[in-house]
């Protein structure tokens, strides 16, 4: 009952408490309660409605475990996934997103996730990063991993991923835009038996092509760290490397803008045009999850301590997986 009416808040696009728990108690049928508590049977026996004080939900909330909510958001998760029905789960793929969020200005929240600053001072806005991987097929989101954006314990899209990762089902691929089209990313993934497909950016395709760009660029290579790389994973092997095919096209928007070279790394071995297909498969989760942010009212969240921002986050998943593409 807890997780439901913290799902409720959200879907109410951030409602308050108290819509929550009067969404509850006058909303819902009665098959919602198969072992109802005495104050539900009382309820249905001689007409008496539980109180609607938000007091105790307050509390509850508050003394949720952590380890409970990450246990629930796993399951609905694969209860949603076996629902889809996908036709071949030997071939899955999971689109890596990443985002941040503001929060409201609390003395915990700043103190977790440091407001920014520029040549002006410092902002107002405490911000978290956050990364989510997407089934590409349904649109489902497994539960996210974050961190501050910026202060000394800044995290990178990056780094989330390497927490993220384990998570995802065996030989799944990974998709990510060029954000994540770097080779810690690419090792991180291969190391652990996940394929590959990442989007490059043309300075980086053009190191790893050795020259120019032009399409029909089809090439096999080994990925090997950069200096740079190194510097910012030091933990990297020294033989690190990963094996794999640079591909080119020349690909046409379909809002009809300026046709691009579209620059991908992957260590698929599908057909080149399944690849550039699959990849194409990615903007319907993007424009999914602008739906979602805006209908959920995600652009700066009400909670007030980090502790109710990691329910809050939690929960985001089990919300949107009933907005997903194929399974609504």
């Amino acid at each position: 009952m807890l997780l439901w009416l913290l799902v409720a808040q959200r879907l109410h696009g951030g409602a308050s408490l108290q819509i929550a728990v009067l969404e509850l108690l006058q909303g819902l049928p009665a098959s919602f309660w198969p072992r109802p508590c005495k104050r539900v049977r009382d309820w249905r026996e001689h007409g008496k409605m539980p109180s609607s004080n938000t007091g105790a939900y307050n509390q509850a909330r508050q003394a949720l475990p952590l380890s409970l909510v990450h246990t629930s958001c796993d399951h609905i998760f694969q209860q949603l996934v076996a629902q889809t029905g996908q036709p071949d789960h030997s071939n899955r793929a999971f689109l890596l997103d990443g985002s941040s969020m503001r929060m409201a200005h609390t003395p915990d929240l700043c103190r977790t996730y440091p407001p920014g600053s520029n040549q002006y001072g410092e902002a107002h806005w405490p911000v978290l990063r956050v990364v989510v991987a997407h089934d590409l097929h349904t649109g489902l989101a497994m539960r996210p991993e974050w961190g501050p954006m910026y202060g000394d314990q800044a995290v990178s899209e990056q780094a989330l991923l390497q927490s993220a990762i384990d998570r995802l089902p065996a030989g799944a691929t990974v998709l990510g835009d060029a954000n994540f089209g770097v080779f810690s990313v690419a090792y991180a993934a291969t190391e652990r038996k996940h394929p590959v497909l990442l989007r490059l950016t043309a300075d980086r395709a053009r190191r790893l092509a050795g020259g120019d760009l032009h399409d029909g660029i089809e090439r096999t290579i080994v990925w090997k760290p950069s200096p740079a790389d190194r510097k910012a994973h030091p933990q990297l092997p020294a033989d690190a490397s990963v094996h794999g095919r640079l591909l080119v096209r020349q690909v046409q928007p379909d809002h009809g803008g300026t046709p691009f070279l579209l620059a991908l790394f992957t260590t698929l071995s599908s057909f080149v045009e399944e690849v550039f297909e699959l990849y194409g498969k990615r903007w319907a989760i993007e424009t999914d999850l602008r739906t979602l942010k805006s209908s959920l009212c995600l652009d700066q969240l009400t909670c007030a301590t980090a502790d109710m921002v990691r329910m809050l986050l939690l929960k985001v998943p089990a919300c949107g997986s009933a907005s997903g593409r194929r399974g609504s």
